[in-house]
């Protein structure tokens, strides 16, 4: 049975908070939790700054890909 689309968002959600790029719940209850609201605006303005931000540009070929072809030549 393929997961639910709360139950991927809730994963994701505790992935980031462990790395600690999505703010953290206060605890209200004993299985319940909420955010602030100035935490959830403050990571959306820093995710559209970070969208906003030059990047650096990817290689066509991963690094295996590029390795196969050398020991191809």
């Amino acid at each position: 049975m393929p997961l639910d689309r709360g139950e991927h968002l809730r994963d994701r959600a505790v992935q980031k908070i462990a790395k600690g790029t999505f703010p953290k719940p206060i605890r209200i209850g004993t299985a319940s939790v909420r955010w602030r609201a100035s935490d959830i605006n403050e990571w959306i303005a820093q995710c559209a700054e970070d969208q906003q931000a030059p990047r650096e540009v990817q290689p066509a070929l991963s690094a295996a890909t590029q390795s196969r072809r050398r020991k191809k030549s």
